[in-house]
């Protein structure tokens, strides 16, 4: 059995997606590969909240690349890149001011590794995975603000009174 071992905030912010999708984003059986869902998801988010990218940005870009994907015609490459464009500048235009530049860079990295239709698909979803950790991680207390939150249930749950 392999031993678990606790991954530096450092080596998040290094494992940049030049690093894990230099062997794409699918596995030899055509499905998302597990590490985008996982590990590598939360590099990104990890990568996100030191950009300092808003939860609701990131989530306002990926529902706008969903939404206007099937409006772009091309090649599965052509078609992401002109969509992210599209998308980048409706969301700068709904939460005026510009788009979250380690967002920009994190994605439009991300794209140049799709090379069929299949990869946009597994983009979508390596996307969400990390919009999803993203939020948590974003919004988590420092680890002195944790240690010290009252986390007691209030007196009417110890004493049993409604």
């Amino acid at each position: 059995m392999s031993e678990l071992r606790e991954t530096t905030r450092e080596e998040l912010l290094a494992r940049t997606p030049d690093q894990y999708l230099a062997d794409g984003f699918r596995d030899a059986d055509g499905q998302v590969r597990r590490a985008l869902l996982a590990g590598d998801a939360i590099a990104a988010a990890t990568q996100l909240a030191a950009a300092e990218a808003s939860p609701q940005e990131v989530a306002f870009t990926y529902e706008a690349i969903r939404a206007l994907l099937p409006l772009h015609e091309g090649d599965a490459r052509a078609r992401l890149d002109a969509t992210l464009a599209e998308a980048l500048a409706t969301v700068a235009r709904m939460i005026r001011q510009p788009n979250n530049e380690g967002l920009i860079t994190w994605a439009r990295t991300c794209a140049g590794f799709v090379r069929g239709d299949g990869d946009i698909e597994a983009f979508l979803a390596h996307m969400q995975a990390v919009l999803r950790l993203h939020a948590l991680i974003a919004y988590a207390p420092s680890p002195d603000e944790a240690s010290s939150a009252d986390v007691s249930p209030p007196d009417s749950a110890v004493s049993g009174s409604a």
